[in-house]
């Protein structure tokens, strides 16, 4: 999924793929992985479950590149849901 929201060029420039990045927001990925990163584990032992986490981490991070309307998504729902918890 990573190499649907961005592409690398040989001189290892990013550039962001918008369409591929529009289509993965209005199937809810960035909500599965927030989910996902929010299973707990044992970070010391489970070295399975940190490569994974790193992958998730990746693909929001790259979700978001260069576009404002999934970075908004992406921090109106990370906000909603610690509001939510705090309360």
């Amino acid at each position: 999924m990573m190499k649907l929201c961005v592409v690398e060029t040989s001189g290892g420039n990013l550039y962001a793929r918008e369409n591929e990045q529009r289509l993965l927001r209005n199937m809810g990925v960035h909500v599965v992985v927030l989910d996902l990163l929010k299973i707990p584990y044992d970070k010391m032992e489970d070295t399975r479950m940190n490569h994974i986490m790193k992958l998730a981490h990746n693909l929001l991070q790259y979700f978001c590149y260069e576009n404002p309307t999934n970075q908004e998504k992406l921090y109106d729902l990370y906000f909603n849901d610690y509001q939510q918890l705090s309360e």
